[in-house]
């Protein structure tokens, strides 16, 4: 386990903008039928999260899909954006190393396993006092 080497930073950005094309097509699918300016305002409002609209375009639309779209997106371009600063595979809690293995199976993700189980085992605390 240790730092990416070149190409699988190659690998990564690839796998990444394969997501991010295929994201881009199922939103794009779910805007189907309307013109420039309504696309341009659902894209605003789901990629914003606070653009008001008017209900009636949203009626036809399967908002948890397209939310979920652009929340994955998000993540994408987040990526792909440590990947242009250098810091793609380097995980933001503790600073080491995530596996190459783990971003291969989810590249868009910023923690090592150590931390990801420390952090889902504090949600999971967290949640069982909660209720």
């Amino acid at each position: 386990m240790g730092k990416l080497t070149s190409s699988d930073v190659v690998e990564l950005e690839n796998q990444l903008r394969g997501a991010r094309e295929s994201l881009l097509r199922a939103i794009d699918q779910q805007f189907l039928g309307r013109d420039a300016d309504e696309r341009r305002l659902l894209y605003d409002h789901f990629a914003a999260g606070d653009t008001p609209l008017d209900p009636d375009l949203l009626s036809d639309l399967d908002v948890p899909l397209v939310e979920c779209c652009f929340r994955e997106l998000g993540a994408v371009d987040a990526a792909l954006k440590r990947i242009d600063y250098g810091v793609v595979g380097v995980c933001t809690e503790c600073g080491g190393y995530i596996q190459p293995d783990r971003l291969r199976a989810e590249p868009t993700a910023q923690t090592c396993s150590t931390c990801q189980e420390r952090i889902e085992a504090n949600l999971r605390r967290t949640m069982s006092h909660a209720g």
